[in-house]
């Protein structure tokens, strides 16, 4: 009884070539995105899983509001937010800071104000 299912399924799918072919392609197509959204995913899930505490970590970010009413994420933020952060939230036990500086910085003290110049 199932052989004779088998073969009429093979029978109807080589005399309908275009549309089986159209449903595998389609069908492969849906499994090959599917597997490269979950590793996207799954990768983009798996940052700091290796630390023994993972759910007490944070990162600080800013957003960056432009004059055009755009708003930007930024990487980082003020290096005076670790003071800030001290001070005003007693939980945090320790702090770390990620400075990204340009090869070619140059930061000059005046009237109290730091100006920096990058080549």
């Amino acid at each position: 009884m199932l052989s004779s299912y088998i073969k009429i399924a093979v029978r109807n799918l080589r005399k309908q070539r275009f549309y089986t072919t159209l449903n595998v392609l389609g069908l492969s197509l849906g499994i090959a995105g599917g597997l490269l959204l979950f590793q996207f995913i799954r990768y983009h899930l798996s940052f700091d899983r290796w630390h023994a505490k993972d759910g007490q970590l944070y990162r600080a970010v800013t957003d960056l509001h432009l004059p055009d009413g755009s708003v930007h994420p930024e990487q980082g933020t003020p290096l005076d937010l670790t003071t800030a952060l001290e001070k005003e939230v007693p939980e945090i036990k320790d702090q770390a800071v990620l400075l990204k500086v340009p090869l070619a910085t140059v930061g000059v003290n005046g009237t109290g104000v730091r100006k920096f110049f990058t080549d």
